[in-house]
């Protein structure tokens, strides 16, 4: 995985995160996993790790696997990774709908309607490319 691809998909979560009101204090960084590491309870060894910190304080990572080559197939996986651990483990409802504020939307890839990893809302069908959640997409 190239350094952009990485950069890319770090921004795009970091984003997301940060348009929530609960999480606009939570830096995402994505780290190379280093020979360190013990892939005990992986089903496979990362190659990157993305970190989650709230003052400093670890309260999460995603693994990006080996084999994530395509970079929406990527952001969504991490998106989804990402949001099974807070909604499971934080108790949030993460991200929340932009156009309804009382539900949450659902990570998707491919979309219907274009080949980017989305949110979309379960309500309305209103689509947000993952990364853009502060500029409404159309249904």
């Amino acid at each position: 995985m190239s350094t952009l691809f990485i950069s890319r998909l770090r921004d795009a979560i970091d984003h997301d995160l940060r348009a929530s009101d609960q999480f606009r204090t939570v830096v995402a960084s994505i780290v190379e996993v280093n020979a360190d590491f013990d892939p005990s309870g992986w089903s496979s060894r990362p190659t990157h790790l993305l970190l989650c910190e709230l003052d400093g304080t670890a309260i999460n990572s995603v693994g990006i696997l080996p084999g994530w080559d395509e970079y929406e197939d990527a952001l969504y996986r991490t998106a989804d990774h990402l949001q099974d651990w807070i909604v499971d483990d934080a108790r949030i409802g993460w991200p929340s709908c932009p156009l309804h504020g009382q539900h949450m939307l659902s990570a998707e890839y491919p979309a219907e309607a274009n080949d980017k990893a989305t949110w979309i809302c379960p309500t309305s069908k209103s689509q947000w490319p993952i990364g853009e959640l502060s500029e409404p997409g159309c249904a």
